[in-house]
């Protein structure tokens, strides 16, 4: 009788475990799912977040927008984002301006439906490999870094209407080749750079729907 009754539990334990195993498999977690791409006029009506404190952590679905800016004084200028920006998966709009930026982590990669990227009056010197996996690119604001060269891979962002590279002093060339391929943008900003006058000419044949700014 005894045997009979360890018999059975070990069959309901058995039991519980395959039940247990079939929940478990249930229960997988889904994959994000990113929310639409935005247009400009819809972006406008969102909400901007200030910093990545942590209710804009807890609201990570609705973070369309944010702006990160530094307290000033003893706190200093901003020179890094936190890796885990990577929660903020649907971000599409993020505006740094005036910090001490130098690159951008590979774990904003998860931003895939990143759009409008205000990056002015930082201190890049070269262009954060990150900023190439945003495909659906609209605006590019780099202006007043320390650019001395803008890479080949420009020229892919097919969806760029807005390019700002002013105000970087060391920039003295761009690679046509590339900048041909934009053939979607709307405004390039190249004043206060050392780009010769005679290829802002070029560029702009090459992309007669664009408006070239020179000094």
């Amino acid at each position: 009788m005894i045997n009979d009754r360890k018999s059975f539990i070990l069959i309901l334990s058995f039991l519980g475990i395959i039940v247990f195993s079939a929940n478990a498999q249930k229960e997988k977690p889904k994959p994000f799912e990113y929310a639409k791409l935005f247009t400009e006029k819809e972006l406008k009506t969102k909400r901007l977040y200030a910093n990545l404190g942590a209710s804009t952590i807890k609201q990570y679905k609705e973070v369309f927008k944010l702006r990160l800016r530094s307290m000033g004084g003893f706190h200093g200028k901003i020179d890094a984002i936190p890796s885990f920006v990577d929660t903020l998966k649907n971000l599409q709009y993020l505006y740094v301006r005036g910090e001490a930026l130098t690159t951008l982590p590979l774990s904003m990669e998860a931003c895939k439906n990143m759009q409008f990227l205000h990056l002015s009056s930082n201190r890049f010197t070269e262009i954060p490999q990150v900023i190439f996996t945003f495909k659906h690119l609209k605006l590019l604001d780099l202006r007043a870094n320390s650019f001395k060269e803008i890479p080949f891979d420009i020229g892919n962002f097919s969806e760029l209407e807005y390019l700002y590279l002013g105000q970087n002093s060391a920039l003295t060339l761009l690679q046509l080749d590339a900048m041909k391929k934009l053939t979607k943008l709307k405004n390039l900003d190249l004043t206060g750079t050392n780009i010769p006058l005679r290829q802002a000419k070029e560029i702009q044949k090459l992309l007669p729907n664009c408006k070239v700014l020179h000094d």
